[in-house]
């Protein structure tokens, strides 16, 4: 029977699950992140504030008072923002755990921007930015996302602009956090060393119970056009190599293929199978490259799968073009029940590496039932045939589509 979240009074949805770990992650997630801020381009970085801003001052706690508390009783806290959500979680000590809570519903319920604390993130935060501007993989990643979805919310950068964070003002800030924070659009999961269920529910009842308020944020509706271009290039001079992304537009992760099974699920498979492939010709046959891999990433209402690279640069469209060959084989169905078998077992392997460690495991689940209003199936691999991926492959990885991106050394006049 498929696990489902319990739904307390406030709206608030919880899921305890013990797994056998020494620690025990509280997650938090929240339904607001980077599509929520395409409409109003002066917030975009809300959420990306919030990532830092919720950590430093409540009407209850100081940030000192905070800190020393996290400190006294050895918890790990952090958070992260997305398309979709923003995440808070804890990790700590099963005897800690209520302190964790504390924390945490203190930070949901009663956060209060502080001003000089406002002012020193925001710094902070551009300075972040500014590291993303020297970083290639963020340049490829943001101008992939850019040319693939132009004027589309899936293009604005997650973490805001510097003009945005310049100018977002806490009174604004304040005024989305309440429109958003609410239990109505949050889910809480607690997971890892938990020996008993019902006190570790009573718990997070008695912090999180007197949790109010309902959400007016929307996250914005966008159809998905065809790109304009089928390649785009950006020059660094600073660069040494040619980093290249070769991309196509997949559907959104509840995507049901024909079959009735997952269409995310079966291109994951597919990826492995590639991903040897690409292996073995790429680097291992010709030492053309370092890394090589693939990988399809889904949002609720969009995905894109894509083959990363670096190479030299003279050598950049020898890769793409062995890269789109071993790709059009696995979609023309040259591959066998071993190889099917070998990247079922290898992301189940992936899936069982996440189950052990306490922060990825609540995370992925807080940030699951928080687009989706599920718990994740992991048996869903289970099911994956071959036909499901060549089916998928065929739909959706055919060449004539993709996009090239890459950002490259700039050419010497």
């Amino acid at each position: 029977m498929a696990e489902e979240f319990i739904t307390l009074e406030n709206g608030l949805r919880v899921l305890i699950k013990p797994a056998p770990l020494h620690s025990v992650a509280l997650a938090v997630g929240v339904g607001y992140g980077s599509l929520y801020e395409f409409n109003h381009p002066e917030t975009s970085g809300s959420s990306h504030f919030f990532e830092h801003m919720l950590f430093k001052g409540t009407s209850k706690r100081t940030w000192g008072q905070q800190n020393e508390q996290v400190r006294t009783h050895g918890i790990y806290r952090n958070a992260d923002t997305y398309y979709e959500r923003i995440v808070y979680f804890t990790v700590s000590s099963r005897r800690s755990f209520d302190v964790a809570a504390s924390i945490l519903s203190d930070m949901l319920k009663n956060s209060t921007l502080p001003p000089e604390e406002l002012k020193k993130e925001r710094g902070a935060i551009i300075n972040e930015i500014r590291g993303y501007y020297d970083d290639v993989d963020s340049i490829l990643e943001d101008h992939t996302m850019s040319v693939l979805f132009a004027n589309r919310p899936p293009s604005l950068p997650v973490a805001g602009t510097i003009k945005s964070v310049k100018n977002i003002t806490r009174e604004r800030l304040m005024e989305i956090y309440k429109a958003s924070h609410t239990p109505d659009n949050a889910v809480v999961v607690a997971y890892g060393d938990i020996i008993d269920k019902k006190r570790a529910l009573k718990s997070i009842s008695d912090y999180f119970g007197d949790f109010t308020g309902r959400a007016s944020v929307k996250k914005i509706d966008f159809d998905i056009p065809k790109p304009r271009v089928k390649e785009s290039i950006l020059e660094r001079d600073w660069l040494s190599q040619t980093y290249a992304k070769i991309n196509f537009l997949i559907p959104p992760r509840k995507h049901i293929n024909a079959y009735g099974r997952y269409t995310s699920t079966a291109l994951s498979c597919f990826s492995y199978m590639l991903d040897y492939r690409l292996f073995d010709e790429v680097r291992e046959k010709r030492g053309l490259v370092y890394s090589i891999q693939s990988m399809p990433f889904t949002q609720s209402n969009f995905g894109v799968f894509s083959i990363d690279f670096g190479s030299r640069a003279d050598e950049a469209d020898l890769v793409r073009e062995l890269s789109i060959r071993e790709l059009e084989k696995v979609r023309n169905g040259e591959v066998s029940k071993s190889e099917l078998s070998r990247s079922k077992r290898y992301l189940q392997w992936l899936i069982n590496n996440r189950l052990d460690e306490a922060e990825k495991s609540a995370e992925g689940i807080a940030e699951h039932g928080v687009i989706y209003n599920t718990v994740p199936n992991l048996d869903s691999l289970r099911s994956i045939k071959l036909e499901d991926i060549i089916d998928a492959a065929d739909r959706y990885l055919n060449p004539k589509d993709s996009v090239y991106t890459a950002v490259v050394p700039k050419q010497k006049k």
